[in-house]
C-alpha cells in the first residue's frame, strides 16, 4: 500500500534512502487492480512470462493485496508464482538476524510450513486459474532453502502430498557463496537416504554479497566475475534455474552499489541463456531465468519503468523492459 513506502524520494515526510531512480508512477498501492493491471501490460508487452510475488504469511497485506489483485487479473496472460518468504514466515519472532538457519527439527516450524503450504494450496492454487505450470505442475518458489537445516526424509515428497492433487513445481533457492557455491557439497540438495535431488529445480535469488563488489563496477561485470562461475557448476549438475538483476544497490549501511544500463543488462540476460542444461526439464519451458526484480526499489533492482526525482539519479525510463523485450521477443542475442 501506498504507505508502506513513506521512506520514499516521493513520500512525506521524505527521508530518501538515494536511490538511483523513482517510480514513473509516483506512489502507489500495490492493492490497486488499476497498477496491478499496469504492471500487467508492462510485463506482457515486454515479454515476462511469470511474475514471482513474495508472500508473508497468512493474513499479512501481501496475502491480502495479493488475492485481490489476481481476482481482479484471471484473463491476463501473465501467470503468478508464489515465492515462499521462509525468513519471515518462520523465524521466531525474537530473532533478528536474517541469515539464522530454519530449523525443521522443530515441531513449530514443521507445523508452520506445512500449515502455509496447505493455506496456499487453498488460497491461491485451487482458486486462481491464472497461476503458472510446467508441464501441469504449479510452481512453488521456496526463498532460503539455503538456510533451512535438519529436513525431515522425504521433506518435499510431504510438500507434494499437501498440494494434492496439484502436482508441484518445487524450485529451491540454495545456490550462493560459501558452502552454496556448488551443488555436490551444498545442503540441502539430495534427500535424506537414497542418493536423488530432494527438490525440481534449484536458483539462486540474488548472488549478491557487499565484500566481492569493487567499487564503481556494473553489476554485468560482477555477475560474470561471481555469479557465473557458481551458476556454471549448478546448471551442469542439476536442474538449476538462474537469475540476473540490471543493478544493485542495497541501501543497508556500507552496502556498495552495482551500476547498470541496457546494454549490459542484455548481455547479462544473454550470458546466463547460454548456461548448459542438466537434462531437460520441460519441451515448452526448457529454459527459465529469473529477473531480481520487477519492482524491489528497496535494493536499486527494479526494471519497473524508473526516472531521475533529483539531481545525479538516473532516468533510465523504459530502458531494463526494453532490454527484457529485446532478448525475449526479439532474439536480440542472436
Amino acid at each position: 500500500m501506498a504507505e508502506e513506502w513513506e521512506d520514499d524520494w516521493d513520500a512525506e515526510p521524505a527521508h530518501p534512502y538515494g536511490i538511483d531512480g523513482a517510480r514513473a508512477l509516483r506512489l502507489y498501492g500495490s492493492d490497486d487492480p488499476e497498477i496491478f493491471s499496469r504492471h500487467l501490460d508492462w510485463a506482457e508487452e515486454s515479454g515476462i512470462d511469470v511474475l514471482v510475488l513474495s508472500w508473508m504469511g497468512q493474513r499479512s497485506r501481501t496475502d491480502i493485496n495479493l488475492q485481490k489483485v489476481l481476482a481482479a487479473t484471471e484473463a491476463r496472460k501473465v501467470k503468478f508464482a508464489i515465492l515462499y518468504e521462509s525468513r519471515i514466515n518462520l523465524r521466531s519472532p525474537t530473532d533478528t538476524d536474517e541469515e539464522k538457519s530454519i530449523d525443521f527439527s522443530s515441531e513449530s516450524v514443521r507445523a508452520r510450513f506445512f500449515d502455509d503450504i496447505t493455506y496456499l494450496r487453498t488460497n491461491y492454487y485451487e482458486r486462481y486459474a491464472n497461476h503458472f505450470t510446467i508441464d501441469g505442475n504449479a510452481m512453488l518458489y521456496l526463498y532460503l532453502v539455503r538456510n533451512y537445516q535438519n529436513l525431515p526424509s522425504a521433506f518435499a515428497d510431504r510438500i507434494r502430498a499437501t498440494f494434492a492433487p496439484q502436482p508441484v513445481h518445487i524450485v529451491a533457492d540454495v545456490a550462493y557463496f560459501g558452502p552454496n557455491r556448488h551443488p555436490l557439497i551444498s545442503p540441502n540438495v539430495y534427500d535424506v537416504g537414497p542418493r536423488k535431488l530432494l527438490f525440481d529445480a534449484y536458483t539462486a535469488y540474488n548472488m549478491y554479497a557487499d565484500t566481492a563488489v569493487a567499487d564503481g563496477e556494473s553489476a554485468l561485470q560482477y555477475m560474470m566475475r561471481e555469479a557465473e562461475p557458481v551458476f556454471r557448476d549448478w546448471a551442469e549438475s542439476v536442474p538449476f534455474y538462474p537469475h540476473v538483476f540490471p543493478a544493485y544497490k542495497d541501501f543497508r549501511k556500507g552496502h556498495g552499489r552495482l551500476t547498470g544500463t541496457k546494454d549490459e543488462f542484455r548481455q547479462s540476460m544473454c550470458r546466463v541463456r547460454s548456461l548448459p542444461i542438466w537434462g531437460r526439464f520441460s519441451e515448452k519451458f526448457e529454459r527459465i531465468v529469473f529477473i531480481t526484480t520487477f519492482n524491489e526499489w528497496y535494493e536499486g533492482t527494479a526494471v519497473e519503468p524508473g526516472m531521475a526525482r533529483r539531481p545525479g539519479s538516473r532516468d533510465y525510463r523504459f530502458d531494463y523492459l526494453d532490454a527484457i523485450r529485446d532478448v525475449a521477443l526479439r532474439d536480440w542475442c542472436n
